[in-house]
């Protein structure tokens, strides 16, 4: 996950579909859900990789789509790799939330989703002692605090 998204982000499309994001995205999203783009550009994204505007249609897709949820949450897209949903109206990290996010990166914790980011900096404030040794660190595969 991206530091500088919320926890609220919802993981769209993971980055193992590399190249083939931009085309799993439009064939798999409810277009009625989308506002922004247009018909022709869905149908430039469903063609794939291989079609001469794909790569420009998909950098105009991540400017100014915006998806609404079930709920009416509107969401603007994000993509480090993996795609991301994330609410227009969500406010910013605060700095607690940024060093928390950095801390678990710098200890090399694999956290790919907002709900085991929530999960793994509650569970971890349990397992490391005043040193900031991960407690029973073998059993819970966590390694020690690299300085």
């Amino acid at each position: 996950m991206d530091d500088t998204l919320p926890p609220s982000a919802v993981l769209y499309a993971d980055d193992h579909r590399g190249v083939y994001i931009p085309q799993y995205f439009a064939e798999s999203i409810k277009h009625s859900c989308v506002t922004g783009v247009s018909e022709e550009d869905f149908l430039i994204l469903c063609k794939g990789p291989d079609h001469e505007q794909y790569w420009e249609t998909w950098s105009d897709v991540l400017d100014r789509a915006r998806v609404t949820d079930d709920e009416g949450v509107e969401h603007y897209l994000f993509q480090d790799g993996d795609l991301w949903l994330v609410p227009v109206d969500t406010p910013p990290y605060d700095e607690e939330t940024m060093r928390i996010v950095a801390e678990n990166k710098a200890n090399s914790l694999d956290i790919t989703t907002p709900i085991e980011m929530a999960i793994d900096t509650l569970f971890h404030s349990y397992l490391r002692d005043s040193e900031g040794f991960y407690l029973d660190a073998e059993r819970y595969g966590y390694k020690e605090k690299q300085e």
